[in-house]
């Protein structure tokens, strides 16, 4: 018996320390990623390399938020020198800020040392997704929280359990009452939503040059997704944005001979949408715009059935 104990002793000594080892090699290794729960609806993190502790992202708005708090700042002098080529290892899994260009944000990817620019929320949500690795729930808890998001993780994490469990229950109530028509024989199929297929999304050209603009106005259904490109042809910026309330946070700059896009919903309601030049025009200065005599300049509609 007492050999068997020791034997047990000696066996817990040497799996022990391997097992530390373990979980620091996975901190090193993870440094600087983007992590997805595959096992907990997808649910995405980031490593941050200094601490090689994780913080939960959330939304695209939380993503956004928090991958430029934990920025570095950095000249663009030097920022552009590293796009150009690749960023050194140092840099690894860092998110830079261009402190001299409205604080841009990249992240520097840990398996290529490129940099991925963080423009808009729904840029840093993509990114999250197409540069995340997928992680067990099992090994994901290896590595700590970061502790200046650790309230926030939980309030999270307690979002998420109230709804699994809102889901649990009405899934239960569906099948209680599939139970009650078997046992009643009767020929009565439980009702079920209307499948709802969404229109097929709308893909929109614009472009903009010294001598005008093209397409003035264009025609869309409601609720429809639009994928929208403008190519800037002529020698000034251009800032496209919406007059109506419902479309103010749909909006992209481009600066001469640059092609950006944007996706967005068109609205619920149908009608005219205005869009426009947003250069020198400001809503936070709460004008009034007389649109039907050019100001601010009338580009063109949105025609939503």
């Amino acid at each position: 018996m007492k050999k068997l104990l020791k034997f047990l002793l000696i066996s817990i000594l040497l799996i022990l320390p391997a097992t530390i080892v373990n979980a620091e090699d996975l901190g090193n290794r993870l440094s600087g990623k983007i992590l997805l729960q595959v096992e907990d609806e997808g649910q995405a993190w980031y490593i941050e390399p200094s601490t090689q502790e994780r913080a939960f992202l959330g939304r695209p708005d939380d993503a956004f938020r928090i991958m430029r708090e934990l920025g570095l700042g950095i000249k663009h002098i030097e920022l552009e020198k590293y796009l150009n080529s690749k960023f050194p290892d140092r840099l690894s899994g860092k998110i830079m800020l261009d402190v001299e260009k409205n604080g841009e944000a990249y992240y520097i990817s840990p398996d290529n040392l490129s940099g991925y620019y963080l423009g808009r929320p729904t840029d840093a949500f993509n990114v999250m997704r197409e540069m995340g690795l997928g992680i067990t729930n099992n090994d994901l808890e290896k590595v700590p929280i970061f502790q200046k998001y650790a309230e926030q993780t939980d309030e999270n994490t307690q979002a998420i359990k109230i709804i699994e469990e809102q889901l649990k229950e009405q899934q239960n109530k569906i099948v209680k009452l599939e139970k009650q028509l078997e046992q009643n024989n009767e020929n009565i199929s439980v009702p079920r939503p209307p499948l709802i297929t969404p229109p097929a999304p709308l893909s929109v050209d614009f472009v903009v040059s010294d001598s005008g603009y093209f397409p003035k106005s264009f025609f869309v259904n409601k609720s429809q997704s639009v994928s929208f490109s403008v190519s800037n042809e002529s020698s000034n910026t251009f800032i496209f944005v919406f007059q109506n309330e419902v479309l103010k946070n749909v909006g992209i700059g481009v600066v001469p001979n640059e092609t950006r896009a944007i996706t967005f919903q068109a609205p619920s309601t149908p009608g005219e949408y205005i869009y426009y030049n947003g250069v020198g025009y400001s809503q936070d200065n709460g004008y009034k715009a007389d649109f039907e005599h050019g100001d601010p300049p009338v580009f063109g509609k949105m025609i939503v059935n």
